[in-house]
């Protein structure tokens, strides 16, 4: 009798333990729905089952994170997870996953602007890339980075792979991502009506795909050339929607922008611009983001409301020296 009453208790507990295990497993894969048209879901979901993981689990959390963490430009978070993620290269579904890990590991690199390092990751990465939709990917993140690092003549033509690659695969997020770049690269030679072109051809495709954070990121960045140019009411049929899904991102860099973009057209429509608003600008001038970023309100905005701004020098980045970074600049996993 004792036997049998043990037998169901373990039976009763083995039940407890998969149903938990299977309710976990279900999230995870919500969260994984969640990245592609809503990865601010995936990190709420992501901080809500932390913990109650497995060990095996745990390694698909921190994966999930960095997905969640690139679009979403929460940069502490990504390296931390990138960090846990190489330790664990004798994972079964590290190999598997290496191309993921390198490439948000370059876009972490490239952010905080260790270009030299963030090139090598991308280029790790490639070795191990094992669909044409990934290389696409990762040849887009090595033009970014030589773009940054000023060598714009080879970004152009490393976008001009990934468009043709994206063409051929009938990737249109990523032929909106190349037109939405090469509006940016098209805004420092001060051609501000071919960026229009291709924000608006990024901005059209991103809305057929219904991708939220891409339709965030090109919407500001047009609404920024109608200021440029003058194209007020365009500005204002515009504004009003992109203002809604931008309050509900959680990037702090993306807000700032739009806020400066909009009390830029407060100036070109000759609206009264509050003393609150001159100060929010000030406030929120070191939330804009890279150094690109803000050079380029320097000059295109700036001006509008008698404000200046001294662009701190780029401090010279020593090598990136954390200890397991040797493993990918052997690249040999």
């Amino acid at each position: 009798m004792k036997t049998l009453m043990y037998l169901i208790l373990m039976l009763s507990h083995f039940s407890i333990v998969s149903n938990q295990s299977n309710n976990t497993n279900e999230i995870l894969k919500e969260i994984e729905d969640f990245l592609y048209v809503k990865p601010s879901r995936s990190l709420l979901l992501l901080d809500k089952v932390k913990n109650s993981l497995s060990s095996e689990q745990m390694f698909h959390w921190h994966l999930l994170l960095v997905r969640a963490a690139v679009p979403t430009n929460q940069l502490d978070k990504l390296n931390k997870s990138i960090a846990v993620l190489i330790h664990e290269k004798n994972h079964p579904d590290f190999k598997e996953n290496l191309p993921t890990i390198l490439s948000a590991l370059g876009i972490w690199l490239r952010k905080k602007s260790y270009y030299y390092e963030a090139d090598i990751s991308l280029k790790c990465a490639l070795k191990y890339a094992n669909t044409k939709k990934q290389t696409m990917m990762l040849i887009n993140s090595r033009a970014l980075v030589l773009w940054n690092s000023g060598n714009i003549k080879e970004a152009k033509a490393l976008y001009i792979q990934v468009s043709k690659i994206a063409k051929e695969i009938n990737n249109i997020n990523y032929q909106s991502v190349v037109n939405n770049n090469l509006g940016l690269i098209a805004i420092e030679a001060d051609e501000l009506t071919l960026a229009k072109q291709f924000f608006k051809k990024a901005l059209d495709n991103y809305q057929a795909i219904a991708k939220r954070s891409g339709e965030v990121t090109a919407a500001g960045n047009l609404l920024f050339i109608f200021v440029l140019l003058d194209e007020l009411v365009n500005f204002q049929r515009l504004y009003p929607r992109i203002e809604r899904m931008t309050a509900g991102y959680p990037n702090k860099s993306k807000k700032s922008f739009l806020f400066w973009t909009y009390i830029g057209f407060k100036a070109k429509n000759n609206e009264k611009i509050t003393t609150e608003e001159l100060d929010k600008l000030t406030k929120t001038f070191h939330q804009l983001g890279t150094y690109r970023v803000k050079a380029t309100v320097i000059k295109h905005l700036s001006p509008l409301f008698g404000l200046s701004f001294a662009l701190e020098a780029q401090p010279k980045k020593v090598p990136f020296n954390q200890d397991w970074f040797k493993l990918v600049q052997s690249c040999q996993w």
